[in-house]
């Protein structure tokens, strides 16, 4: 079976994998959803459409759906006459019901969108309540004209709900959270926007993970997709993009509870590969992008732009990079491949090349040279993002796989081959 046929990840032994572009990566049960018919598949129930003004609107809401049978709701907002400042928004009411932090989610794409001198921004809204429309610190995504064309767009909006609010004028106000999209002020005749909404949720909690519809997580935390052990994700920030952030926090790193000494004192051999990107310096020169806590342990990310790997001993120390002086721009994706034979050699690829091949002296775990992460001594747990207190990395790292075993160099090009049309490598 050659690369050129097989667009799968080799599976043969895989102990330890997670992917955030695949839904059973995600750990926990479906979070309670505060819309009400949120997809959209009982038409346009639960969701209300109105408008305030003395002049004219023609303000539509159809459902629609996708070539896959996905529905979305389409809304048409255009005044056609009269004067004066005018508005109309979607809305459902008395979402937000107790203190605490909220996460707004879905997705939305932009058809037309057009608005005269002095119109305000359209823009999703979260957290409004009755009598009082621009209540502070809320949370807004303004839509504009350069949001056309670019297909559907994630959105997200985090808030803290407070129960209520006491106004500059001394009025206190009792808050009925809402969430809306709202066109804002059309003044002008023509004003328009045309939008498609799907997937949308607000729920309750400070962790806002990706959106798949009916299975979204209420835990902090990744499967381990190889052998089902849990993945701690510690203090990471969420993009919307599907990724987590490592921000150089010595507590912010994904971490196995399980795939430690016990995988690698019983092989000589083994493989970390993983999809990465740099998004800043780091403060030791470098990070461990994924592999053993201490030590350089793994595939390193640098700051010059050069991703490595390295393996240390009590008493030495092996490491490769890529080879010349291609460097890898802050974020741009690479996929990163460290094979190791204790008894052989270390190598890397990068995009499925190998760069560059390093021998290493014959070593098992017992021998009296102890490798960190092999020997009861280190007994410590496979990482993403960096250790437990230095060599963290400024990254993101979108999925990760560590075998048992050595791939080949064919195994390494189908695992590249059969991601790349994802990172657009």
């Amino acid at each position: 079976m050659t690369t050129s046929t097989n667009q799968k990840i080799v599976t043969r032994g895989l102990k330890y994998a997670w992917d955030m572009n695949n839904k059973k990566s995600w750990k926990g049960k479906p979070t309670t959803n505060l819309l009400s018919n949120p997809d959209f598949s009982n038409g346009t129930t639960g969701w209300n459409l109105t408008a305030r003004s003395s002049s004219t609107h023609n303000d539509t809401m159809e459902v629609r759906y996708e070539p896959d049978g996905t529905p979305y709701l389409n809304m048409h907002l255009e005044r056609t006459s009269g004067t004066g400042n005018s508005w109309a928004n979607l809305k459902q009411s008395s979402l937000f019901t107790s203190v605490g932090n909220y996460v707004t989610s879905g997705q939305f794409r932009v058809n037309a969108y057009s608005k005269s001198s002095g119109s305000s921004s359209s823009q999703f809204r979260a957290s409004a309540f009755a009598n009082d429309w621009w209540s502070p610190n809320r949370v807004t995504r303004d839509i504009s004209a350069s949001d056309i064309g670019q297909g559907w767009i994630d959105l997200e909006l985090n808030r803290n709900y407070v129960s209520s609010y006491t106004h500059s004028n001394g009025t206190v106000y009792d808050l009925d959270g809402h969430f809306e999209f709202y066109t804002g002020s059309m003044p002008a005749v023509g004003d328009l926007i045309d939008i498609d909404i799907r997937l949308m949720q607000v729920e309750s909690g400070t962790f806002a993970t990706p959106f798949v519809n009916g299975t979204r997580t209420n835990t902090n935390a990744l499967r381990d997709m190889a052998s089902n052990n849990t993945l701690t994700l510690s203090a990471l920030t969420y993009n919307s993009d599907g990724t987590f952030e490592f921000d150089q926090s010595n507590s912010n790193r994904i971490t196995s509870d399980k795939l430690m000494r016990t995988l690698m004192d019983s092989v000589d051999t083994y493989t970390y590969s993983c999809v990465i990107k740099r998004t800043a310096s780091m403060p030791d020169g470098h990070g461990v992008a994924l592999g053993l806590q201490g030590y350089n342990c793994g595939i390193l990310l640098k700051n010059d732009g050069i991703i490595a790997s390295n393996w240390y001993s009590d008493g030495a120390a092996w490491s490769v990079r890529q080879s010349g002086t291609t460097a890898l721009a802050n974020n741009t994706w690479a996929h990163a491949t460290m094979t190791w034979n204790c008894r052989e050699n270390m190598k890397l690829y990068i995009n499925g090349e190998l760069t560059q091949t390093v021998s290493v002296s014959t070593q098992t775990g017992s021998s009296n040279n102890q490798w960190y992460g092999v020997t009861s001594a280190h007994s410590n747990p496979i990482m993403a993002g960096g250790g437990s207190s230095h060599w963290e990395t400024n990254s993101v790292i979108k999925e990760a796989q560590v075998y048992d075993r050595e791939l080949s160099a064919e195994e390494v090009k189908q695992n590249f081959v059969a991601v790349r049309g994802k990172y657009g490598l």
